[in-house]
């Protein structure tokens, strides 16, 4: 049978369709024999335009297409949860294997168990798996077990040994679970479920190709194999057709490698938006790339990762030595709070005798559609104002830093000279970069 592969939250696939998570409609997901879902393409952001029938729609097909003979396929990211109209979600959730994931730094390790390469039907995906930085961990099929055993079958859900991939420490990157029936000899299989981590050496998408194009294969009649002296039978054109193939492949090496980059370098702009919406280190990344972008090109980070989050050394302002910069994101307002914490690493340097410049990067009510929130994302209590012009610290909102990051994109940045004279100046809010 040529089965039927659907994969959810990629587009570019060759899958037979593909859907996006906050899709406006998705089809009866029973009808196809394989689900790819794509958790590499899950954030807050789509879970929040996501409908909460989309999301029970899929939830609900990935459970009843493991139990039911079908395929599921999660491309695996880092475990997170928010709160949602009453609702916790997981990006999990789709799952009907509980698991969580645990954070580490980048692991190049990767472990295959015994006749696991031989064994793998995900080899060719697996190995574009060069490095990581999760790994998966306190799986639980209890809840899946209890619907299981109300078929009172004798099926039960095993998880392939040979199958799994891990670090030199045993935890898991990658795991299949399947189901399987206790009274046949051959205990054959019924459904499965495999976890598999993203793709590091080429794009997710073009790693989603290669499930497809092997769940896709199925068995064919087979040739029968010429004898060796037919390779050396004279056939005209058989040398022009093979001189075309390989200037074709040339050609489509350099044209991959061309998309790839481009796909890079539009990630890259696309990221510039996190400016709006993201906190924590997603926030501080983007708003170290940002000043990058904007010529303060010694940004970096001194002390110790607790501190203060970035630090520059003005190279035009007499007044001050150093530019320190808190960074906080929130659902709602930031606070007096964030503001004393960016006068006390002030104060951390004026002990060492080095005159710095408070700078407070803030991203507050970073869920509210930009450019609609501007005024609230811009508006601080008047006791706050107050305490950042007496302090000296210039509060910059994250969406000046986007909008400054935009005019630099199409060549209109200030110069260096120009922004840190900005900087330095403002005592309280600053409107334009």
């Amino acid at each position: 049978m040529n089965r039927k592969v659907w994969v959810i939250g990629k587009y570019g696939t060759n899958a037979d369709r593909e859907f996006g998570w906050d899709s406006s409609t998705i089809p009866h997901l029973a009808d196809a024999d394989v689900l790819i879902l794509d958790l590499t393409s899950l954030n807050q952001i789509t879970f929040e335009k996501m409908a909460r029938t989309n999301y029970l729609q899929i939830r609900d097909a990935t459970h009843d297409k493991f139990l039911n003979g079908g395929i599921v396929i999660f491309i695996t990211k880092e475990y997170f949860k928010f709160d949602k109209s009453f609702y916790t979600y997981s990006n999990y959730d789709f799952s009907p294997i509980d698991l969580t994931t645990h954070s580490v730094g980048k692991g190049e390790e990767i472990i295959f168990r015994e006749h696991s390469r031989s064994e793998n039907p995900f080899l060719s995906y697996l190995e574009n798996v060069k490095s990581f930085n999760f790994y998966l961990e306190k799986f639980s099929s209890s809840s899946i077990n209890s619907r299981l055993q109300k078929l009172k079958t004798a099926h039960k859900i095993v998880y392939y040994q040979n199958r799994e991939i891990t670090d030199k420490d045993n935890h898991v990157l990658s795991r299949t679970y399947v189901i399987v029936n206790d009274n046949l000899d051959d205990h054959g299989e019924y459904g499965s479920i495999t976890f598999l981590p993203p793709t590091t050496e080429i794009l997710v998408v073009e790693g989603i190709k290669k499930l497809i194009q092997n769940l896709k294969s199925h068995a064919q009649d087979e040739k029968e194999t010429p004898p060796e002296w037919v390779t050396r039978i004279p056939i005209h054109g058989i040398d022009m057709k093979i001189a075309e193939l390989e200037k074709l492949n040339k050609d489509k090496e350099d044209l991959e490698n061309k998309i790839q980059v481009t796909e890079t370098e539009k990630q890259d702009l696309i990221n510039h938006t996190q400016l709006l919406y993201s906190n924590g280190k997603h926030l501080e990344q983007s708003v170290f790339t940002a000043f990058k972008l904007l010529g303060i090109d010694n940004i970096t980070k001194i002390r110790e990762e607790d501190l203060e989050d970035w630090v520059f050394e003005f190279n035009n302002v007499k007044d001050f030595a150093y530019g320190i910069m808190e960074v906080k994101g929130s659902e709602n307002r930031t606070s007096l709070a964030n503001l004393t914490q960016c006068n006390k690493w002030v104060e951390d340097y004026l002990i060492e005798s080095k005159k710095a410049k408070g700078i407070f990067v803030t991203n507050q009510h970073r869920l509210d559609e930009y450019p609609n929130s501007r005024q609230k994302k811009m508006h601080f209590e008047p006791n706050e104002i107050d305490y950042a012009k007496t302090r000296q610290i210039c509060i910059i909102p994250s969406y000046v830093l986007f909008e400054a990051v935009n005019k630099a994109l199409e060549g209109k940045v200030k110069s260096r000279a120009e922004i840190e004279k900005l900087i330095a100046e403002t005592n309280g809010i600053l409107t334009e970069l």
